[in-house]
């Protein structure tokens, strides 16, 4: 038994799109939109230059890490790299 019920809303020229669908194929449209949504793949919509960019800030951050715990000492060169990077992220997100 279905119970959910959900509201979906269409322009014009997409009702008329799914109305001349629906005739065509002799469906309603409860057994139209189930068909649709349940067959159909779901892409997120995911940023994949946004994730790249993120790879390459935490293998920049993996690297001074492992310097700072090699070297014991950290140099003004190393803090001003995280500040950048600290910036970077903070434009990103």
């Amino acid at each position: 038994m279905r119970t959910v019920r959900k509201t979906i809303r269409f322009n014009f020229d997409e009702y008329t799109h799914i109305e001349n669908l629906l005739l065509m194929h002799n469906l309603t449209f409860a057994v139209f939109a189930r068909n649709s949504i349940m067959q159909k793949k779901i892409k997120s919509k995911v940023d994949l230059d946004l994730i790249f960019q993120i790879n390459k800030i935490g293998i920049n951050l993996n690297q001074i890490a492992h310097y700072v715990n090699s070297s014991k000492v950290i140099d003004m060169q190393i803090l001003y790299l995280l500040v950048e990077i600290e910036q970077k992220l903070n434009e990103v997100l």
